[in-house]
């Protein structure tokens, strides 16, 4: 079906399915991987909790009732991010005349408490790079491991940008990472230094690839290539064919990792970890965090910013003190 024939078949609207706008939608829009399993996630949600598969029964309504139903089991989080998909389908679906108003447009969004970004304690950090430095059968390469816990803790780098990091992306004179659209979630390419830490774990990467491989790798090959460091020896050329990381590799390995030490950790309270730490020294410079995370707005990267108890104590401890006059305790 095309775009064009879909926009202009504005007669006979009943019938069209939420399927059938999940499936256009994706093919006008061009979206990446994860975000077209998050849409086809939130319309079979839908579906299966309001038993409905035409655009005409997506009302007003029906909406409302859905976010309860959504409220009563999960958290006001989740059912913005469902509207906000569900959302953008419909809107999308008003504009190529497959329905008449977009009925979101009376349904708002649920209150979010706001907390502060989940991140991993340098207590439970140095050790969880005290146990991938020793000896043991789980959480194997742990070498390798230990690598991918130290590159996200000091670039702050998402999942995807480093799974599918290059070593033609690493230039080593410069000591820069290149993060490329593709993996970006605001589909942008950028910069970022690689510090020392970072260039001696991608020192032990470039040396074990190179005798596995038995020369150099190619710079299509990926820095993180796990298939690289445990193929079946039945089938080693087959994995040298394979090259990577995967989003499920990533995730079991920080579940196991967070069940060994008792202590949850992730790739992402990686990420929040740096950042925390950037902007908790003094006077951090703001944008320069922001380039560093990709972020589009300054808005999300001050969400980072968070003045210490001591610094707090300060603010109130210069307040006037009122006590002076009319017979108040004067403050000494």
């Amino acid at each position: 079906m095309a775009p064009e024939e879909s926009s202009l078949d504005t007669e006979g609207r009943g019938g069209r399915t939420l399927g059938e706008l999940f499936q256009l939608y994706c093919q006008v829009r061009a979206l990446q991987p994860d975000t077209v399993r998050t849409y086809r996630l939130v319309c079979r949600r839908f579906e299966a909790d309001q038993r409905v598969r035409l655009l005409e029964e997506v009302t007003r309504d029906r909406l409302l009732g859905w976010r309860n139903q959504i409220l009563r089991r999960a958290s006001p989080t989740t059912w913005n991010t469902y509207r906000r998909h569900l959302r953008a389908l419909l809107r999308y679906a008003e504009e190529i005349g497959w329905i008449e108003e977009n009925p979101f447009s009376h349904v708002p969004t649920a209150p979010e408490p706001w907390n502060r970004k989940k991140r991993v304690s340098q207590t439970v950090l140095a050790r969880a790079l005290d146990t991938l430095s020793r000896e043991g059968e789980t959480l194997q390469p742990r070498w390798f491991w230990r690598s991918v816990l130290i590159t996200f803790y000091y670039t702050g780098m998402r999942r995807r940008q480093l799974m599918h990091l290059l070593w033609r992306d690493y230039d080593s004179r410069r000591a820069a990472l290149l993060l490329v659209s593709e993996t970006s979630k605001t589909r942008k390419e950028w910069e970022i230094p690689v510090p020392r830490p970072v260039q001696q774990e991608f020192v032990v990467l470039w040396q074990e690839a190179t005798r596995v491989l038995g020369a150099p790798p190619s710079g299509d090959r990926a820095i993180f290539d796990l298939p690289l460091f445990r193929p079946a020896p039945s089938r080693r050329q087959k994995y040298f064919a394979k090259t990577g990381l995967t989003g499920e590799q990533v995730s079991g390995f920080f579940r196991r990792l967070s069940d060994e030490l008792g202590e949850s950790i992730t790739a992402h309270r990686l990420r929040h970890t740096c950042a925390s730490e950037i902007a908790g020294q003094p006077q951090p410079d703001l944008r320069g965090l922001q380039q560093l995370l990709g972020h589009s707005s300054l808005v999300t990267t001050m969400q980072y910013v968070e003045p210490d108890l001591g610094q707090l104590h300060r603010l109130v401890d210069g307040l006037p003190d009122p006590r002076g006059s009319g017979g108040g305790r004067r403050r000494r």
